[in-house]
């Protein structure tokens, strides 16, 4: 059994407006020990899907499908059982170092507040959080545990998000988007310090970024998700160097990271991602496709997977001629 199972999830928003559709038909596996990135346009699913994954959606969103955990369907849980996952079982380091943390709290009292599901006296969570500080890489711990957070660098709020989600002992770590709103030298100190939580997390990692560079230096696995559903998977070398999807492909063609000549003009993908609650026939991608043919038209893509099963693609010209 994998450690998570997502199975034909679906996400509608009820508005004014009308429903609007935020993930069709996600369906995901992921192992113990994989680090997997979710990559995507704004606006492609990636943030509902974490909000389902850590049972945070608001009440105006009707969902379809399984989010399989241990056997159990996380969107059936009674709210205690979904708050004890959240404090044992599921962490996440968010994109704002900024608000992630309590402005009028000392670190030292977050730091054991976040150990509330765990055993132990205070004063023992409290040794464990020094601890946990100096293994992110953080000076004078035992100093910082008595600082508020406006005290200190965007980078150092950073760490001591990531601490504070290591310190619950997830089995699954979601950092999404931990790097979008620090300067360039802080953001590669904390991929690095991501790099290294693998050995402090014993079960996986979901990494979400729109950042491919970062996903092909941190990840073994990769998710490309597009107008709400997963249109390609498989193992991050494979799909980086043999891309299955147009829109995959458009994607890596767009990387700074593999532009070699640094004169030439950086390439963009045409058009917008489509507006959910719009009535779609057909693949998602196929108005931006420079490769779209009859089919994709008329019918929405199945996914089609190599006789391995490591990859899938959602696309009419399969994997044999992507």
């Amino acid at each position: 059994m994998s450690l998570l199972e997502i199975d034909d999830l679906s996400v509608t928003y009820e508005s004014p407006d009308g429903p609007l559709q935020a993930l069709r038909n996600v369906s995901l596996r992921l192992e113990k020990g994989e680090v997997l990135g979710l990559v995507g346009e704004s606006g492609s699913g990636k943030s509902t899907l974490v909000s389902a994954l850590l049972m945070l959606l608001p009440d105006n969103v009707r969902t379809s499908g399984r989010l399989g955990w241990h056997g159990n369907d996380l969107l059936a849980l009674p709210t205690p059982a979904r708050r004890q996952l959240r404090g044992n079982g599921i962490a996440t380091v968010s994109q704002d170092p900024f608000t992630a943390l309590n402005p009028v709290v000392t670190i030292g009292k977050q730091l054991v507040a976040f150990q509330h599901h765990k055993a132990g006296s205070r004063r023992e969570k409290q040794t464990r959080a020094v601890s946990m500080l100096e293994r992110v890489g953080i000076s004078d711990p035992a100093g910082r545990m008595k600082q508020y957070p406006h005290e200190l660098s965007g980078g150092i709020r950073q760490r001591i998000a990531i601490a504070a989600a290591l310190l619950t002992e997830p089995e699954l770590l979601i950092a999404d988007e931990p790097t979008t709103a620090l300067d360039a030298t802080t953001e590669m100190q904390v991929v690095e310090l991501l790099n290294a939580s693998r050995r402090l997390v014993d079960g996986a990692i979901i990494f979400v970024t729109h950042d491919l560079h970062l996903v092909s230096s941190l990840c073994d696995k990769v998710a490309v998700m597009y107008a709400g559903e997963i249109i390609e998977t498989g193992p991050c070398r494979e799909v980086f160097a043999s891309p299955l999807h147009p829109y995959t492909r458009a994607l890596l063609a767009c990387d700074p990271a593999r532009i070699d000549t640094p004169t030439r003009e950086l390439p963009f993908i045409a058009g917008s991602v489509p507006v959910p609650g719009m009535e779609r026939v057909g693949c998602p991608f196929q108005p931006r496709c420079s490769e779209a043919f009859a089919p994709c038209e008329r019918v929405n893509p199945p996914a089609i997977f190599s006789a391995d099963g490591a990859r899938m693609v959602c696309c009419h010209k399969g994997i044999k001629h992507a």
